[in-house]
């Protein structure tokens, strides 16, 4: 009777144990099941998303023209948070849900109606852009249903975002749109009577603000970026707000990399001892860091009666250049400013950095330029680098 009682027991639990293992085998299959639907409907999901940057990016020239260029210095306060079509696509599996995705595609149009205006031809065609946008996403709008449910999706489409991103930037505040990439006011404007947008009189060359004018996008007309101060000297000498350094814009208070001293080898061939020291330029140097070139802040460009163009500024010293205690703190991207000044040719310019106080660094970053580039500056030494005070 024992016995028969103990196989009884043994078994149940050999039928216990079977059903266990039968039920934790439903279950991971169930468990597996369900990751691979919700890998395939992100798979899908991520599919749509692709659709719609696509529908997008074969308006090739409307999307490539909305897109800020970071070829030149604008206001750093303007664009706070840039993105384009690039940057989306490259995380696109990585948005779970369709609002997110739509707020980085409406942050392309944000940014272009802010940067550009609306009645300019780039915020034209970020508006034009915008519609087909919104009609891709009505499109889209039962297939993503699906996955979501009506809830999850009601604010990706109809989206009142749409209209309200239009209604931000519609309003009657003036635009300043100039040449020189500057977009302060504080110098004498003059209205474009068409695009309704303002560029500064010494930009344009117009003398009376009064009169009807027409900027050079209405007009469709070639500007020289080169933008005079009409001043001169007695030698020739004539002073400029804006010269171009090949294609780069260079513009008074702008501050850059200054390439140092480095002498182009002579041909052992054809040198002579009378021959001129030469020296190498942005066009000829190869494989030079901007670690290894100067810090320049300009305060005067000019060419002389030659045409040679020329900067005029001081430089800035990082701080291993300078005599201080040993307890002294830096930022790591700290530099100081030298009350030395002098002229350098502007071949010699080999990039654009920034220069910022401590408050204007706190506020953000300059629009288009990279973190390596960017310095702060609080501290000044006198000429034989010996002492630091604070500016």
């Amino acid at each position: 009777a024992l016995m028969s009682a103990q196989n009884t027991a043994n078994l149940s639990n050999s039928l216990m144990n079977e059903n266990l293992q039968t039920i934790c085998g439903i279950s991971s299959q169930k468990q597996e099941t369900n990751v691979l639907h919700e890998q395939a409907a992100q798979q899908e999901v991520a599919e749509i998303f692709t659709e719609i940057c696509n529908e997008l990016a074969e308006c090739n020239d409307s999307i490539n023209k909305i897109i800020p260029s970071t070829s030149l210095t604008f206001d750093h306060r303007l664009l706070t948070d840039p993105i384009d079509l690039k940057t989306i696509r490259l995380k696109i599996t990585e948005y779970k849900f369709p609002e997110s995705f739509d707020d980085d595609i409406l942050r392309i149009f944000s940014n272009a109606f802010k940067f550009f205006g609306l009645t300019s031809d780039e915020g034209a065609a970020a508006q034009k852009l915008l519609d087909v946008y919104t009609a891709k996403k009505r499109e889209t709008y039962p297939r993503l249903k699906v996955f979501f449910g009506a809830e999850l999706i009601k604010r990706f489409f109809p989206s009142e975002k749409t209209s309200e991103l239009q209604k931000c930037f519609n309003t009657d505040e003036d635009i300043i749109r100039c040449v020189c990439g500057v977009i302060d006011s504080c110098s004498e404007t003059v209205q474009c009577c068409k695009c309704m947008v303002w560029q500064h009189t010494q930009c344009t060359g117009i003398d009376d603000s009064g009169l009807q004018w027409v900027c050079e996008r209405c007009d469709q007309r070639q500007v020289d970026l080169e933008i005079s101060l009409n001043e001169f000297t007695d030698d020739g000498t004539r002073y400029y707000w804006m010269l171009m350094r090949g294609d780069l814009q260079i513009r008074c208070k702008d501050t850059v990399y200054i390439l140092r001293d480095i002498r182009v080898e002579p041909d052992q061939k054809s040198a002579s001892l009378m021959s001129p020291v030469k020296k190498q330029t942005y066009q000829t140097v190869r494989n030079i860091s901007y670690s290894d070139c100067d810090i320049f802040r300009i305060q005067r460009l000019y060419k002389d009666m030659e045409g040679n163009r020329f900067a005029f500024g001081h430089n800035y010293l990082r701080p291993n250049e300078t005599y201080h205690k040993p307890t002294q703190k830096f930022y790591d991207n700290e530099i100081i400013k030298v009350p030395v000044y002098e002229a350098v040719p502007l071949d010699l310019i080999m990039g654009r950095c920034w220069v910022l106080d401590p408050a204007t660094f706190a506020e953000g970053r300059p629009v288009g330029c990279d973190e390596s580039h960017v310095y702060i500056c609080d501290l000044k030494t006198d000429k034989a680098r010996k002492s630091l005070s604070k500016i």
